[in-house]
């Protein structure tokens, strides 16, 4: 067996790994971020396993094993930063939502059918629901409180992706982290 070729491949296992854990534990999460998770999970461990055994087979030099295995590690994670957000993608994006609703309305709908259907106030009260619910805000009388969440270190680490990758950060954090300096 050609090792070195079992090496060069090994990110794409973890890819594959990374979709069948997703898949698998979907059918058993109640939400869609841990079952993201854990199929990141399986990816990142089928990555690291199939690349510590090819350099094991090679009989590699240990310093050219870390950088394969760094090389893999970095490559595993841009690839599972692009099925996270082919995922996310699917999951929340209000266009494709739009262009579903028109794919499945024969007839067409009307300006004032779409809005009603896709009203700021009604879109804005089911995030808040949603994040109410899976405990990332709480309420307190009138206002909601943000609670100690996963989603903001997620939501730092993708900004800061973007940032590299784009040069760019995204403007709903920025906007919020200016405003909470400025409150301070």
């Amino acid at each position: 067996m050609d090792w070195s070729a079992v090496l060069a491949l090994a990110a794409l296992a973890g890819l594959a790994a990374d979709f069948l854990g997703h898949v698998i534990s979907a059918q058993f999460a109640s939400r869609p971020a841990p079952a993201i998770l854990m199929g990141i999970l399986a990816g990142l461990a089928v990555t690291l396993g199939v690349s510590g055994f090819a350099l094991a087979k090679l009989d590699a030099d240990p310093v050219d094993g870390v950088a394969y295995l760094g090389l893999n590690l970095a490559t595993f994670l841009a690839l599972a930063y692009g099925y996270f957000n082919f995922v996310n993608l699917n999951m929340t994006s209000l266009r494709i939502r739009l262009l579903q609703e028109f794919l499945e309305s024969p007839d067409g709908l009307t300006r004032d059918g779409v809005l009603e259907r896709y009203d700021s106030r009604e879109l804005v009260r089911r995030r808040i629901a949603r994040l109410t619910e899976q405990g990332h805000l709480a309420r307190s009388s009138d206002r909601f409180l943000s609670r100690r969440s996963v989603l903001l270190p997620i939501a730092r680490t993708l900004d800061s992706l973007k940032w590299i990758v784009l040069r760019r950060r995204n403007r709903l954090i920025a906007a919020a982290e200016k405003a909470a300096s400025s409150s301070s």
